[in-house]
């Protein structure tokens, strides 16, 4: 019995003090909340408003704000067409058609080429287009200006000069892993090393002879804006140091035109009859051989080719003017191509992964043309390109084969191109050295 009124009296303890605590918690969490609702009564109420508001209570008064008109570039993309750009620009659907009208015989606005920026000035604090000018590319620009016509507002468009101006600047480099990233070191784009791979690719095969430790040098042209780059334009004169010593130079003759070719410094011209290598930057995975272990076949057999390694998709050139016989498929060479050059030589690709876009049978093609890419169709292990070379319809070796040179420089221009040698080769000195 004295066990059953202990335990009553337990409870009725622990219920009368859990009231009594509670309490005191309410208690205590009221008084904090009359602190902190006193401390946000003294802090400013503008603390969480913007900044404008907060500067108008306290009456701030803010600097004039300097209005200029508005410019909004944009760079033309895939899909995108310049009626829906303009339109979702709030241009009014007439002048919209104005434009297209007004800039056909300079521009076909419909056909737009990717890449192209168009510049849109507004009017001073409004949503007004009052100008619109479109960069096609560096040497073409139009300027479409708003102007007042019988009372109301019309267009008038105009062609811009270029904004670039021409420079000459001298590069050079050391070759480390190969020409390419040696190039691409300097901040060179893939036209120039393209370029200079072209001026010497009679001389020079830049995939099987490049060393480390060969040097370059060019003195090229280049279109800037404002001291910025714009795009490469023509080597004017270039070099090649070979690691053991010797120098192969190039002057480009006429140095102003379109039409042009490279001549060494005695006025030999550099171009072949036909090109070293019919792939740029690749190496030669097996040469020409009369007797060849096949790797798919199992037997040895002739090798009346040199088998280039190089990536699926790498350009092959034809290595100089011709006429296509062939352009078919066939279960060991695959994809291929036969082009006969004059009477005497004939050239094959084969294993290619396809065909350059026109390419057929009777075709022209010209030196340094892309005919096709590199694949392994056919009877192949891998991605090359096997080449051919046949004089009076017997294999010879390219490798191995010394080919005529293009006529040099003409005795009427000998003095004038001496004269361009001389003076290229103190340029490039003293440009070095700037």
């Amino acid at each position: 019995m004295k066990i059953f009124f202990s335990l009553i009296t337990f409870i009725f303890l622990s219920l009368v003090f859990g009231v009594t605590l509670q309490k005191s918690i309410q208690t205590k969490k009221q008084k904090n909340q009359d602190k902190l609702t006193n401390i946000q009564e003294e802090i400013p109420v503008f603390i969480d408003k913007p900044e404008k508001e907060f500067a108008l209570e306290n009456k701030q008064e803010s600097p004039p704000a300097i209005i200029q008109n508005k410019t909004k570039i944009l760079t033309f993309m895939q899909s995108m067409t310049f009626y829906g750009v303009m339109l979702n620009l709030n241009m009014p659907r007439k002048n919209i058609l104005e434009f297209i009208t007004i800039a056909k015989p300079l521009l076909n606005l419909a056909n737009l080429p990717v890449g192209s920026r168009l510049e849109v000035t507004y009017k001073e604090d409004s949503e007004e287009i009052i100008e619109l000018r479109i960069l096609v590319s560096e040497d073409i620009i139009l300027l479409f200006e708003k102007e007042k016509k019988e009372g109301e507002d019309s267009w008038k468009v105009k062609k811009e000069d270029p904004r670039w101006t021409l420079e000459r600047r001298v590069y050079y480099g050391v070759v480390e892993d190969s020409l390419w990233e040696s190039f691409m070191e300097q901040h060179l784009n893939d036209k120039v090393v393209y370029l200079f791979a072209e001026i010497f690719a009679w001389q020079i095969d830049f995939g099987r002879e490049t060393r480390k430790g060969d040097q370059w040098k060019i003195l090229i042209e280049e279109k800037r804006e404002d001291g910025h780059f714009v795009a490469s334009r023509n080597i004017i004169y270039a070099e090649y140091k070979k690691a053991g010593g010797d120098v192969n130079e190039a002057v480009r003759f006429p140095p102003i035109g379109t039409v042009a070719q490279y001549y060494s410094l005695d006025g030999n011209n550099l171009a072949g009859l036909f090109l070293k290598s019919p792939v740029n930057f690749t190496h030669i995975s097996s040469k020409f051989q009369k007797k060849r272990f096949h790797p798919i076949l199992k037997f040895a057999r002739p090798h009346y080719g040199i088998d280039y390694a190089a990536a699926r998709g790498t350009p092959v050139y034809a290595i100089g003017d011709g006429t296509i016989e062939k352009a078919a498929y066939s279960h060991g060479s695959g994809n291929y191509i036969q082009i006969r050059h004059n009477q005497t030589y004939e050239s094959a690709y084969r294993h290619l992964h396809k065909f350059s876009k026109q390419i057929k049978t009777r075709k022209k093609v010209k030196q340094g043309e892309v005919i096709g890419y590199v694949g392994s169709t056919g009877l192949a292990t891998g991605p090359h390109l096997h080449f051919e070379l046949l004089k009076n319809k017997k294999y010879i070796d390219p490798l191995g084969t010394t080919f005529p040179r293009a006529s040099s420089i003409d005795k009427s221009k000998e003095n004038e191109f001496k004269h361009l040698a001389m003076s290229l080769q103190k340029e490039f000195g003293v440009v070095s050295q700037k």
